[in-house]
């Protein structure tokens, strides 16, 4: 009986161990397919980092386009600027604030108020109004009957390849409203006429300017002779 009871005693100690084997096995088993995803879930995994990298870069695009947006003013107010084309005293001494420091607070006081008539906007014509506005000058009467080519932009001050057809005052006009568009400060007279010499065929061109700002007499300080022939 105690050699049975041997005996029995082995197999089962042998019955457990095949188990506890088999039983690990499976265990084994088990982890190597959790490690070894199906397709289904590696192109699962695929979809989410793609939306999750998606959802990064246009979080990041929205930040750059937040920045690239942001509009920077600085001194004078757009919506002023467009609206009521005024010019703050304060941004327009600072534009002028090199030119007082060489000319003075009494000659910036001539300049603003002198009054120039220039007739021809070509290569010559169009570098004159360009620095005299630059310099201050508070009333400007350009004349020219012509029209910007693209030939003319090698010399023209102020025309680009946009301005192509338009007369030439009139690019010249729309150049020196952005430098200064109010014109309490500075005035524009365009005019698309051919100066002839014939008081008959000119009418008004060369009449005498509004009334200056230094002196109130009408006069012009300087008549600008910029034609070609």
């Amino acid at each position: 009986q105690t050699g049975e009871d041997t005996g029995a005693e082995a197999d089962n100690e042998k019955s457990e161990a095949e188990g506890e084997t088999t039983e690990g096995d499976s265990t084994w088993m088990a982890e190597e397919e959790e490690q070894e995803p199906t397709a289904q879930e590696e192109e699962s995994n695929t979809t989410n980092n793609n939306n999750n990298n998606n959802k990064i870069n246009s979080s990041n695009n929205e930040e750059l386009n937040d920045d690239t947006n942001k509009e920077v003013v600085v001194g004078v107010d757009q919506q002023q600027r467009q609206q009521l084309q005024e010019l703050p005293e304060e941004i327009r001494a600072e534009q002028l604030s090199r030119n007082t420091l060489y000319f003075g607070e009494e000659g910036m006081k001539d300049i603003c108020g002198a009054s120039v008539l220039i007739v021809g906007l070509g290569g010559v014509g169009s570098h004159t109004a360009h620095m005299l506005a630059r310099a201050g000058v508070g009333y400007l009467r350009l004349i020219d009957f012509d029209q910007v080519t693209v030939s003319s932009l090698n010399r023209h001050a102020c025309a680009t390849l946009e301005d192509v057809g338009i007369p030439k005052v009139v690019a010249m006009s729309n150049f020196l409203k952005k430098v200064c568009p109010d014109p309490t400060y500075m005035q524009i007279d365009a005019r698309v006429q051919m100066y002839t010499g014939d008081l008959t065929k000119d009418g008004t061109i060369m009449d005498l300017p509004p009334n200056n700002n230094n002196n109130g007499s009408k006069k012009w300080d300087f008549v600008v002779d910029a034609i070609d022939d």
